[in-house]
């Protein structure tokens, strides 16, 4: 080759090397002013965006309601409901706003340390079961009369066995047995359906155990066709998540219509009442109507809120939504919907409503609890037991009772016999977080009872520390003495790794009469 060939192939190699460096250099600088341009998103977006776009669906979460470290995840899991409005905002810059404002750590500090061991005696036992211990999950118990003599029978509702589940604490032995299959039974209610003198029982079902959108989930009829023999009926399906449902007469016409509460998830999820609307004779039959479109309903309660001789109902709705709204009954399934409550921001963790008159005065408050830790990380000192005071026509005035980690169920009865109402109430959190909580030195009250000294007036004591593995409990004298007692339902999340029984219920038997 010769020399003028040789210098020409070099000038075109040096040539096609400098332009190479050009083109790197300039993806180089491109690569670098998309990252300063990221940077800058990060730490210069406008606050009045981020609180329009993360208020759109819920109320306003500020940044102190979770630790610095949760919010990555937090925001992220946002952007996937429904109705975020936040798609043309860097993530990471909303993320970014969060992180600069949120404390390192939450306050974890105990409003209750040194909490009162309880003044009643309590005599503990716990049934043996169809299959065995170690790992339920008891979403739902029920002290239920459906013999018809009087004594109340333990329903219970097993998510993890797929099972519902019928016992008699009232006599010296005995064993919960398997009244039906239920895929994940998430709530049961006493009712003769049929009208044919025996007692059935209506269950919701949430047809998955993890938070999904499907259409597994249905509402199931337990007909009962001779002593403790029940026959399932699948009354509605196709449903979302089903959390709830009641029984409730709301035309007048003599049969049972039902209330349902069905919690889906992120796209699915609705509150609906289902008519019945079959002839005299015929099995019931129903038509449903529509009322809320709003997800994430876990409790229905029904009551005749303002007086006119209709029934009403109201529901706590969970989710992003953390309210209590009423449903009044306006005749001819239109109900109108009114707003009783809103908690302060979207992570507060409702996990449980009860309609009672708390303080005696003759008309119905709420009893809430709010401790749902399957919703949002770690522990959060905002969870705890909240009384809804009715102070005029529907209006409430909401009064803090307790802080407790992991609230998950509050109940109202006169444990003491003093004539007024006191409160008990459990606890359910993931094991992880019981663990290294108490590994830090922490005390979780896991079940505690709350003694009405007052009108309104509360002195907590504890019954039982350091399991938070109730999702569920339910009041009720099974034993007819007169007293009130206690059923938990335990869960257990890791089936298999228990390291110990956990049995399905503990039965907490009140030793008040006995005593005297």
């Amino acid at each position: 080759m010769s020399e003028r060939r040789r210098l020409h192939h070099r000038h075109i190699f040096v040539g096609i090397g400098l332009l190479l460096c050009v083109v790197m250099a300039g993806v180089l600088f491109t690569t670098i002013g998309a990252l300063r341009s990221r940077e800058t998103a990060r730490t210069h977006v406008d606050d009045t965006v981020v609180r329009s776009i993360c208020s759109g669906c819920h109320l306003f979460p500020e940044p102190e309601t979770f630790p610095r470290s949760a919010w990555w995840k937090t925001i992220h899991n946002m952007v996937k409901m429904p109705g975020y409005a936040g798609g043309h905002i860097s993530t990471d810059a909303v993320v970014a706003w969060f992180e600069e404002r949120a404390p390192e750590s939450l306050d974890l500090t105990q409003s209750l340390p040194n909490i009162d061991s309880s003044s009643i005696k309590w005599r503990r036992s716990v049934p043996d079961t169809a299959y065995g211990g170690n790992f339920p999950f008891v979403s739902n118990v029920q002290f239920l009369d459906l013999i018809g003599d009087a004594r109340q029978e333990l329903v219970v509702g097993d998510m993890a066995h797929g099972m519902v589940l019928l016992g008699k604490p009232y006599e010296s032995s005995y064993r919960l047995e398997r009244l039906a299959m239920v895929a994940n039974p998430a709530h049961a209610t006493r009712v003769d359906l049929d009208r044919d003198g025996l007692q059935d029982v209506i269950v919701g079902n949430l047809g998955s155990f993890n938070p999904l959108d499907h259409e597994m989930g249905s509402v199931e009829w337990l007909r009962q066709i001779g002593p403790k023999k029940f026959e399932p009926v699948s009354l509605f399906d196709g449903l979302g998540r089903v959390a709830d449902v009641r029984p409730v007469d709301l035309d007048a016409d003599g049969d049972w219509d039902l209330v349902v509460g069905e919690f889906g998830w992120r796209e699915s999820g609705r509150v609906f009442v289902l008519e019945n609307v079959a002839h005299a004779g015929e099995q019931p039959q129903f038509a449903p109507h529509d009322l809320d479109a709003r997800h994430g309903a876990i409790h229905v309660e029904i009551a005749d809120l303002n007086h006119d001789g209709l029934p009403d109902f109201v529901t706590n709705l969970a989710q992003e939504h953390e309210m209590v709204v009423a449903y009044l009954n306006q005749g001819g399934f239109v109900f109108e919907a009114k707003q009783l409550y809103r908690a302060p921001h979207p992570a507060w963790g409702s996990s449980g409503m009860q309609l009672v008159d708390l303080d005696g005065d003759d008309d119905l408050d709420i009893l809430l609890t709010n401790g749902d830790m399957f919703d949002g990380p770690g522990l959060r000192p905002y969870h705890g037991i909240e009384w809804l005071e009715q102070t005029g026509s529907l209006e409430f005035t909401p009064h803090r009772l307790v802080q407790m980690y992991g609230a998950h169920r509050a109940a109202a009865a006169d444990l003491d016999g003093d004539g007024d109402l006191d409160i008990v109430a459990c606890s359910f959190m993931p094991e992880e977080i019981s663990i290294e909580g108490q590994q830090n030195g922490l005390i979780f009250n896991s079940l505690i009872w709350l003694e009405q000294t007052g009108a309104g007036e509360f002195v907590p004591h504890s019954l039982e520390q350091n399991r938070p593995q109730h999702a569920t409990l339910a009041l009720g004298d099974y034993d007819l003495d007169g007293d009130t007692d206690i059923a938990v339902g335990n869960a257990f999340f890791r089936a298999g790794e228990a390291t110990e029984r956990l049995d399905a219920v503990d039965l907490w038997e009140n030793l008040s009469v006995d005593l005297e």
